[in-house]
């Protein structure tokens, strides 16, 4: 299809094809195709609505697009733009995490944050007294 006007039946046609090729090697079931229009949305900008500042603990974790409240200066604070990755710090497991990485940091602690999205347990161990993190 190189150099070729991609229409939507096109791609169509071609992810139909290569279906029926994939048949040969397994079950794939009925392998239906659905194709449906979604508004034009900024998406990368849309979700930023539904995510707001929240607490873990006495930690503040609040997005770059808001302002901290004179009542949270008091607060550890984590400004963060998780943008569309993980990492938002929502998440039970990693609110669990961020509780054990408190318990156990110390000013010799370097630590790896393996699978890292925004980045926000190596963030907070470092504000938690960690010696590194990568």
């Amino acid at each position: 299809m190189a150099g070729e006007k991609t229409t939507t039946e096109a791609v169509l046609a071609d992810v139909k094809r290569e279906l029926e090729d994939l048949r040969q090697f397994m079950d794939i079931g009925e392998a239906s195709v659905v194709v449906d229009e979604t508004e034009d949305i900024d998406w990368i900008n849309n979700w930023k609505q539904y995510f707001h500042q929240f607490y873990i603990d006495d930690i503040l974790v609040i997005p770059s697009w808001e302002n901290i409240k004179p009542e949270d200066t008091d607060k550890m604070v984590l400004h963060i733009d998780p943008g569309t990755a993980f990492g938002t710090g929502m998440h039970e497991t990693t609110q669990l995490c961020i509780r054990q990485l408190r318990k156990f940091i110390t000013p010799e602690t370097e630590l790896l944050d393996v699978g890292t999205g925004s980045g926000i347990l190596a963030i907070l161990s470092l504000m938690f007294g960690a010696k590194h993190a990568v």
